[in-house]
């Protein structure tokens, strides 16, 4: 009598039809570009609302008689709800997300979705309607009412922009995702690319100027802590020795995968580290390096997230 060998599973991609039944490692196939442009969208929206009163940003510009960084960071929101809907399909299935906010990290982000756009849409109405007893300046400049409004709003962003990482997290079938960097990952790409769409949006205006400086330095941190998460964990996943880990892996750094990633890392946020610097040595010529760097930053953070969604990969017994 054999003893039978054990199979060590390989990417389904270099399968044989003999190997049907053997383990095989197969690219997870539900998350791709929808989910990368949700996860994107929210963070980017709810961190450009946190950026705009963290740094007490007042003249933002308007759209609509509206604060411009407002309401981008209330539409970015709303159109990654709207994926979120577009992808559960049916009005029940969006009902059913909200049940179990102690169990889920998804309903406890739509619950944070729906709070964030309503108290956000509700903070904004003075700039329509002046008689209304609160304004719309940044929390340090507003009345109490205002920033009782501005704390909910911030509270939910906060959360908004972290849940994505906590699903991806949880999912312990694909290993590349379960690590704790993941959801740190989330919130310093989300944070460091809203500071790059403020610097944009601000210097396009010509506004950048009253608060160039501390921006530009609060861009640099958030860009130097996301290039060391990501080398932590990439690090971190190295050591993981489960086949899944290792072929996911792989993918990001080696295979399909792997263009995106490094374009996103070396482009996303190498190069805007080295014109901000620069912007910081030459402040005269600073706006528009900080706008350049910005806008890198935000395309860089769509496309790294699309890397490491497609790069997932899973264990399954049938090809």
């Amino acid at each position: 009598m054999t003893t039978p060998t054990l199979i060590e599973p390989t990417l389904i991609e270099r399968e044989r039809t003999y190997d049907r039944f053997a383990p095989h490692l197969v690219p997870q196939p539900y998350w791709r570009f929808p989910h990368a442009l949700w996860f994107w969208a929210m963070g980017l929206g709810a961190g450009t609302f946190m950026v705009r009163h963290a740094f007490s940003i007042a003249d933002t510009g308007t759209v609509l008689g509206l604060s411009l960084l407002d309401v981008l960071g209330l539409v970015l929101v709303g159109i990654g709800g709207l994926i979120l809907i577009l992808d559960l399909g049916r009005p029940e299935r969006v009902l059913k997300a909200l049940k179990r906010p102690d169990r889920s990290w998804i309903a406890r982000g739509a619950i944070a979705d729906f709070v964030f756009l309503i108290v956000g849409a509700v903070y904004l109405l003075p700039g329509w309607f002046e008689a209304l007893p609160w304004t719309d300046e940044p929390f340090l400049e507003a009345n109490l009412t205002a920033q009782v409004m501005i704390a909910v709003a911030f509270a939910a962003a906060a959360l908004i922009i972290a849940y994505p990482g906590m699903v991806m997290y949880e999912g312990l079938s694909i290993r590349l995702w379960h690590s704790a960097l993941v959801p740190a990952q989330f919130i310093a790409h989300a944070l460091t690319s809203s500071m790059g769409l403020t610097l944009l949006v601000l210097a396009v205006g010509g506004r950048l100027e009253q608060v160039q400086t501390e921006l530009a330095i609060g861009f640099l941190v958030g860009l130097v802590a996301t290039l060391g998460l990501t080398h932590m964990y990439v690090v971190e996943r190295a050591h993981e020795h489960s086949p899944a880990a290792r072929a996911g892996l792989h993918r990001l750094l080696r295979g399909r995968m792997a263009g995106h990633f490094w374009v996103s890392v070396l482009v996303g946020y190498g190069v805007p580290v080295i014109l901000t610097l620069i912007a910081l040595a030459a402040p005269s010529t600073g706006a528009v390096l900080l706008a350049t760097g910005g806008a890198l930053s935000v395309l860089g953070s769509l496309q790294f997230r699309y890397a490491q969604l497609c790069a997932g990969v899973k264990v399954t017994p049938l090809g």
